[in-house]
């Protein structure tokens, strides 16, 4: 695993304030997760398709409506890598 090297002054005070960071970072990409599962999930409920099958269910969906879609489904793929790699940071001091 690649290390990242931090120079501070008082490191009994830096790593719990880095730990405490980063777990406020992950709780804060959690909500985002949701919210945006949540809007995926209406979008799927209202056209009664997964985003990928769209082009074949629902042909003239609005643009708009579509941009926004792939959005969110770009979105929580973002937000779930963001997650994963903070999860695995460990911070030694």
């Amino acid at each position: 695993m690649p290390t990242i090297t931090l120079e501070v002054q008082d490191s009994l005070k830096a790593v719990p304030l880095l730990e405490a960071a980063i777990h406020r970072q992950i709780a804060y990409i959690a909500i985002g997760i949701e919210k945006t599962r949540k809007r995926i999930a209406e979008f799927e409920q209202k056209y009664g398709c997964r985003p990928e099958d769209v082009d074949s269910i629902v042909p003239a969906l609005d643009p708009l409506e579509r941009v926004e879609w792939e959005g969110d489904v770009e979105m929580l793929q973002r937000l779930e890598a963001e997650r994963q790699l903070l999860e695995t940071v460990r911070v030694c001091g």
